[in-house]
């Protein structure tokens, strides 16, 4: 569901209706996958 080695990944998404870009860091270490941004904080998913 996950492939790859373990890493981090930043991500930047703009959003169209105010222009204000917001930074996703999405992170995967042994098996999980966690998201943080200025939105999004602490959201861990366990790989299956």
């Amino acid at each position: 569901m996950y492939p790859g080695p373990d890493g981090e990944t930043t991500l930047t998404v703009t959003d169209h209706a105010s222009g204000e870009p917001t930074r996703f860091t999405v992170t995967r270490s042994g098996g999980e996958v966690s998201v943080s941004s200025s939105l999004v904080s602490g959201w861990t998913h366990e790989l299956a």
